[in-house]
């Protein structure tokens, strides 16, 4: 706490809202960019367990925890909160263009064979849709339908279909 506060006293971090922060975005971004990768990777696992252990049961910090998650090697992590997020993105507090930017930034780190990947697909397109663009929408839900097809997943498959069903209807 000392520590803390000899920063604060230097207007190196501040507390807003109960919480302690960089007084200066250019501060975070330095000494993050001073970190070799494996430091990078150690400091956001520990905000996000940290974020964890505080918040249990607060799905206001999922898209934190998916950021934190995402920078370290911990895929399962990273998943679980990216589907949390997701859903909430689409069907809770609407922001598709978000969700689906979401998506793809996490996708690079998973192969297309794996179910995960092509589950997520299925999940962009929806956003996608949503959004009102059925062309892009209808390209990636067939890309989705493809993979899963090629997986034999056939709730994938469904997924897929339940997807672009509302998009043929648009289309007439």
């Amino acid at each position: 706490d000392e520590f803390l506060y000899a920063t604060d006293n230097a207007a190196v971090l501040n507390v807003r809202s109960d919480s302690w922060s960089f007084a200066h975005d250019k501060l975070r971004e330095s000494i993050l960019r001073d970190l070799d990768d494996t430091a990078r990777q150690t400091r956001h696992r520990q905000v996000a367990e940290a974020i964890e252990a505080t918040y249990a049961d607060n799905d206001d910090y999922d898209e934190r925890l998916l950021h934190h998650w995402h920078h370290t090697d911990d895929r399962e992590k990273e998943f679980t909160y990216l589907e949390k997020t997701v859903f909430r993105l689409i069907y809770r507090r609407p922001s598709y263009n978000r969700c689906a930017d979401l998506i793809d930034r996490s996708l690079t780190h998973y192969d297309e064979n794996d179910p995960r990947y092509t589950q997520m697909l299925v999940e962009k397109a929806e956003a996608v849709r949503w959004s009102g663009n059925f062309v892009r929408a209808e390209a990636v839900a067939d890309g989705a339908l493809s993979l899963a097809r090629k997986q034999n997943a056939k709730s994938l498959i469904g997924a897929s279909l339940r997807v672009l069903a509302p998009i043929y209807l648009h289309q007439g």
